[in-house]
Order: C-alpha cells, then sequence, then structure tokens
C-alpha cells in the first residue's frame, strides 16, 4: 500500500539536514511533496539542539498543527512561553505567532501538518517583516528584500533567559 509512514520506524537518517546561520538547524522528511499532497502541507521535522525551529511567525491564511513525537522544547506563542514535550498536539490558529526552540541535548521530533494557502501573508514581529506568498515577496518596514532571514540572526533575544536553558521546569 502507498504512502503510510510507521513512526515505529523513524528512521532519521532518511530526513533532509538543514540550518541557518548559527541559531536554526533541524532536519525534514518532506512527505506532503514525497507523496503528492494537493491541499496539505505536512512533514516530519527535527529540531537540533540549542536551535530555533524558524523565525517568530504567524499566519493569516494558514492554520498549523503540530504532534510532538520525541523529546522537549519550548513553545512562545503569542509572546508566552511553554514546554512542550511527547505527546502534546499543538494547534496554531489563523493570526497566532509562535516559533519553537530546543533547549536541550537532545532531539525535538515532531509531525508538522497545515493547510496549503497561495496567498497566505505570514508576518514575522521579531523583524518586521511581511512575507506574500502569492506575490513570492518580502517587506521589511515597507522596503521589498530579496533575504528572508534579514533580522533573524539573533532569535535568543527576543527570549528571557530562564526559557533557553534546559533545566527549565516552568510550564505556563
Amino acid at each position: 500500500m502507498k504512502h503510510i509512514f510507521s513512526l515505529n520506524e523513524l528512521n532519521l537518517s532518511a530526513f533532509e539536514t538543514w540550518q541557518h546561520g548559527s541559531s536554526y538547524g533541524g532536519s525534514e522528511l518532506p512527505l506532503a511533496s514525497e507523496w503528492g499532497a494537493q491541499h496539505l502541507g505536512f512533514h516530519l521535522e527535527t529540531l537540533n539542539p540549542k536551535k530555533f525551529s524558524c523565525p517568530y511567525h504567524r499566519h493569516s491564511g494558514e492554520e498549523e498543527l503540530m504532534l510532538v513525537i520525541k523529546g522537549e522544547a519550548v513553545l512562545r506563542q503569542d509572546g508566552v512561553f511553554r514546554r512542550v514535550q511527547s505527546g502534546d498536539l499543538i494547534f496554531f490558529a489563523l493570526g497566532v505567532t509562535h516559533q519553537f526552540y530546543n533547549p536541550n541535548d537532545e532531539l525535538f521530533v515532531f509531525f508538522a501538518l497545515s493547510n496549503k494557502n497561495a496567498v497566505d501573508v505570514c508576518e514575522y514581529p521579531d523583524s518586521r517583516k511581511t512575507y506574500d506568498r502569492g506575490a513570492k515577496k518580502i517587506f521589511q518596514d515597507g522596503q521589498l528584500m530579496e533575504d528572508y532571514w534579514a533580522g533573524e540572526e539573533e532569535p535568543a533575544t527576543f527570549w528571557p533567559e530562564e526559557w533557553l536553558s534546559s533545566h527549565t521546569t516552568k510550564n505556563g
């Protein structure tokens, strides 16, 4: 049968690694594109120790659902910080700003699911950018930008120090 993936046989060496600068890095298994999904985006992703998942952002036309498969990380959601762990199911409704950070020494593994929206607009409050997916253009403070990562080099500056260390036990 096609299009069946068993988490019991998770092989992280099959994932495509990615990194940006010293703050972001992990790997991804792009199941939606491999399986030819038309209306859903979904993938398995790892987040390396001491790395951020992506720039802090929110979508106007794309909802996201995350299922934590393995490990722990810290979620920054609309300015609130909370530890998430294996078994947690996390929904990001339209307009909910979010970002993960892995303060631990082990990988954080999660499944991400979203609707595909060709005209989604994504906002990045930390860097004051807006990405218009339909036009395929990114703006920072109203100026057209070429570099998606502009202004995203130091995400830790927007986080309280207490959430950047692995021994934090808060869950708020």
